[in-house]
C-alpha cells in the first residue's frame, strides 16, 4: 500500500527536546561558506551576536524532525571561544581542528513564527568546568522539582556539525540544551 504506517511526529511541547530520560542527537548542517562566516564573525569581534544560516535536526527514540533554516551563532560569556581553528583561518576541509563551543540555535531567525517544540531558541552548552556534565542539569532539574519557575528546562544531546560540502558530520559530544529564557 501507498498510505504511510508511520506519519512524520511533529512535537509540540518542550518537554520533548528537555527530557532528561532521553539522549538525542541534534544535527546542524551548515555550508562552509556560513561556516567561514561564523569564524570570521569571531575573529573580527568573539562576543559578537551575528547568526548564519544552517539547519537543525533533531532525532529522539527513533523519530526525526528537520528545521530547514535556523539561524546559528557563538555564545558564551567566559567560554566563548572560536570553534575551529586559529584566527584568521577558515574551515580546513582535509584536517579541521575542532574545538569545544557554545551555539543558539534561533529557530525563527530566517523564518518568522516558526518553533520547534514550541520552541524559538535552543542553546547548546559544552561542559567547559564540568567533567561530571552533571553539575548545571542536577541544579536546574532540582530547581524545577521545587517549583523554582525561574530556572529555564535542560537535559543533554549529542552534538554533530556536518558541513553541507562535505560526507561525515564532526561529533562534538555530549553537550547540554539549555532553555532559552
Amino acid at each position: 500500500s501507498c498510505v504511510d504506517e508511520n506519519p512524520a511526529f511533529e512535537p509540540t511541547d518542550p518537554s520533548y527536546v528537555f527530557d532528561i530520560n532521553a539522549l538525542p542527537d541534534v544535527h546542524l548542517a551548515i555550508s562552509e561558506d556560513e561556516w567561514n562566516k561564523l569564524l570570521n564573525y569571531f575573529d573580527q569581534n568573539p562576543y559578537n551576536e551575528e547568526c548564519v544560516t544552517a539547519g537543525m535536526t533533531f532525532t529522539k527514540n527513533g523519530n526525526t524532525n528537520e528545521v530547514s533554516r535556523v539561524g546559528v551563532r557563538l555564545r558564551g560569556n567566559t567560554s566563548r571561544r572560536r570553534p575551529e581553528g586559529k584566527k584568521g583561518q577558515p574551515h580546513q576541509a582535509d584536517a579541521p581542528d575542532w574545538h569545544h563551543a557554545s551555539f543558539s540555535v534561533d529557530i525563527n531567525r530566517f523564518v518568522p513564527g516558526q518553533r520547534f517544540a514550541g520552541l524559538k531558541k535552543i542553546n547548546l552548552k559544552w561542559f567547559k568546568d564540568d567533567a561530571s556534565h552533571v553539575r548545571e542539569i542536577y541544579c536546574y532539574d532540582l530547581f524545577e522539582r521545587f517549583g523554582v519557575w525561574t530556572a529555564p528546562q535542560s537535559s543533554y544531546c549529542r552534538l554533530f556539525l556536518k558541513m553541507r560540502e562535505q560526507e561525515k558530520p564532526a561529533y562534538f559530544g555530549v553537550y547540554e540544551l539549555v532553555e532559552s529564557v
